[in-house]
């Protein structure tokens, strides 16, 4: 209305921006990894987790997209601290939690830690809260294999009621089209120019069909190579074929290992 009361207008404007916000982080996972029921089902899983300011711990497969469900938890204009180097958590504990201030420190794997490293990252947890910092881990292994025998006690307690578990891509396989489009697009804005090759129909039942042991990682790899090395433009069911086969361990040929040395 006119004239427009100030208060009332910033107090409107500032309601607009966090529920925006809030739209963003829940659209993101969803834009980036498909709309499958497994993804429908972490998303619900996220929405509840941003509601808190507690630890995660996310857990899956070796090549889900860890760092990028992690990044959903960071909010707008806040710090995001990853550890590149092990040793930084025991001699620059302190630093990381105050580079990370308000923000999120993403510790990586827990699985590739010594005990040491470990007994480090519960001194950091326990010290989290006080410098406002959100942890975020992840294991691609079943966590009692490494909590059980080398972990600090205090990562079991920390850790243990923010846990969210990432489907594996063999669990989402309609979501490959999508995801296979999406990579193909990164890929092709990241090239001085734009690229114009297409998918067939085939080509994406085929990639469906795979078991996918790396997860997306792996499907990144694929999608990327197959696209660079069209020629005509057009990806088909057998440059699909010809690619996987080179991960079968089973299949034939005068290779070792089954691996066919024949293939391009």
């Amino acid at each position: 209305e006119k004239p427009i009361p100030l208060q009332k207008l910033l107090q409107t404007v500032d309601r607009a921006l966090k529920h925006g916000e809030t739209q963003a982080q829940s659209a993101l996972i969803g834009n980036n990894l498909g709309n499958s029921t497994v993804i429908k089902e972490l998303n619900k899983q996220l929405e509840q987790a941003t509601r808190h300011n507690g630890h995660i711990l996310l857990i899956g497969e070796a090549g889900c997209p860890f760092e990028t469900v992690a990044k959903m938890f960071q909010k707008p204009n806040t710090p995001w601290v990853e550890v590149r180097r092990p040793e930084h958590l025991v001699d620059l504990p302190m630093d990381l939690l105050e580079k990370a201030s308000g923000g999120i420190l993403y510790l990586g794997d827990m699985a590739q830690y010594d005990k040491s490293i470990q007994q480090s990252i519960g001194f950091v947890l326990s010290k989290a809260e006080r410098c406002n910092v959100r942890i975020i881990c992840t294991s691609s292994r079943p966590v009692n294999e490494w909590l059980n025998h080398n972990a600090d006690t205090r990562l079991s307690c920390l850790l243990s009621g923010s846990v969210i578990h990432l489907p594996s891509l063999r669990h989402q396989s309609e979501d490959i089209p999508f995801l296979a489009g999406q990579i193909l697009r990164e890929l092709s804005n990241s090239l001085p120019e734009p690229l114009d090759v297409k998918f067939t129909s085939s080509a994406f039942n085929r990639l469906r069909q795979y078991e996918w042991p790396g997860n997306l990682e792996q499907l990144k790899s694929v999608v990327k190579s197959l696209v660079l090395n069209s020629g005509c433009g057009e990806v088909n069911d057998g440059a699909v074929a010809r690619m996987l086969n080179q991960f079968n361990q089973e299949s034939g040929g005068d290779g070792k290992n089954g691996f066919n040395f024949d293939l391009p």
